[in-house]
């Protein structure tokens, strides 16, 4: 059905290496050889699948590590490495393993963040050398160190579950549901730790949440920090490098955006809190400033025309629109009646206005979005509901410093 869409709209093709398809001789002969290749891959697909999860859960019975990457004060030993005195499987790093052990330790007393084992973790040497090569340890990091229950010597091992059977739902989590086997390796800390670090974890959790009023924010992931981006020492590699994150701060009935620098181990920034009312106003100057050219509109147009997925739709848009002509010269010259008249016309206008490309409208509203952006802005604060209106504005980037 894919295949049958992206030949129909877009005018693509399929070809085999090996064998034969429809679109080579449009044959009948040509349409079954596809549909029986298409039959045996999908078929293919399944029972690999189904044997990868069986052999993992085969290897999480037996106590084997299922990952590729080693939790971190664990060395993986691979079977390409593996040697009768050093089997294939998880082993103790003698240097990082007793920071780990510290970690849990400082972490079950109470006196302790993420945040803090993050930074007293990223003041240790082993761990530097650790992270030379990558980002360093950061909060949302010791979370998840702190509630991995391999460090306790057990494997896990759960399927992937999607929150619906249909194409391109989003996986659901595996808390809760993983299968827990006694691995083949040395536990680090003890199942008295990490409970009483579990116990810590859910006495510190707090939830404020309030059922009255909500909160939209316009660029709740697009502002980044000026202070971060220019030092030389950032690691631009990271996405999230320079991020400036945004809550709402009930003692200034504001919503702030604050630098995360020092959440993920970066260190501490010299930029302070900004108000989120300030970094809207900037980004409503700047767009405001922007002219839309004149010839906008030929330059959509030659934009549209001058993309290959769209010359079938526009070849076809043209006989469409040839056909209109002709019907009008019928018209014109007595050929047709009233009532046959403005059924065609109507029926050839909705066909054009169904195969018009998407870009057209899409561009076009990005430039009226452009010229009229301030005045756009000044509706939504007048309409009775502003947190809705605010949904509607796009998402542009932000550097603030």
């Amino acid at each position: 059905m894919i295949k049958a869409l992206l030949s129909h709209q877009c005018g693509l093709k399929l070809f085999c290496v090996e064998g034969v398809s429809q679109d080579d001789d449009d044959s009948p002969y040509g349409a079954l050889v596809e549909q029986m290749i298409a039959v045996f891959a999908a078929f293919y697909s399944h029972n690999l699948s189904s044997d990868t999860r069986r052999a993992k859960h085969a290897r999480a019975l037996r106590g084997e590590f299922n990952g590729s990457v080693p939790p971190l004060g664990y060395i993986l030993v691979t079977w390409a490495q593996a040697t009768p005195e050093r089997p294939a499987g998880l082993h103790v790093d003698p240097e990082i393993a007793p920071i780990v052990v510290e970690a849990f330790e400082r972490y079950a007393t109470g006196a302790h963040s993420d945040r803090t084992i993050a930074e007293w973790l990223n003041e240790q040497p082993a761990i530097r050398h650790f992270c030379e090569s990558g980002k360093p340890i950061g909060k949302e990091m010791v979370r998840d160190l702190l509630q991995n229950q391999t460090y306790t010597g057990r494997v896990g091992y759960s399927e992937t579950v999607y929150a619906g059977a249909s194409l391109g739902q989003r996986r659901k989590s595996r808390r809760n549901h993983i299968e827990r086997c006694e691995g083949r390796y040395e536990a680090i800390i003890s199942d008295e730790l990490f409970w009483a670090c579990q116990a810590v974890r859910e006495r510190l959790a707090c939830t404020h949440k309030t059922t009255s009023q909500s909160h939209t924010y316009i660029l709740p992931d697009r502002v980044f920090c000026g202070h971060c981006i220019a030092r030389g020492d950032g690691n631009l590699a990271d996405p999230n490098y320079g991020k400036m994150r945004i809550q709402w701060q009930d003692t200034k009935n504001a919503a702030i955006y604050r630098c995360i620098a020092r959440d993920r181990g970066y260190g501490d920034c010299e930029q302070g809190i900004v108000y989120e009312e300030r970094v809207l106003d900037m980004v409503v100057e700047m767009i405001s400033r922007l002219n839309v050219p004149g010839d906008a509109r030929e330059r959509i147009d030659a934009l549209v025309r001058s993309r290959p997925s769209n010359q079938q739709v526009l070849e076809q848009l043209a006989e469409l629109e040839e056909q209109q002509r002709r019907v009008q010269f019928s018209w014109e010259h007595g050929r047709l009646l009233p009532e046959e008249y403005l059924a065609r016309t109507s029926q050839l206008e909705r066909e054009i206005a169904s195969m018009r490309p998407l870009d057209y409208d899409r561009l076009e509203e990005a430039a009226d979005l452009i010229t009229h952006f301030r005045s756009y802005w000044k509706q939504c604060a007048e309409v009775d509901n502003p947190e809705e209106a605010r949904q509607q504005h796009r998402r542009p980037g932000v550097c603030i410093r």
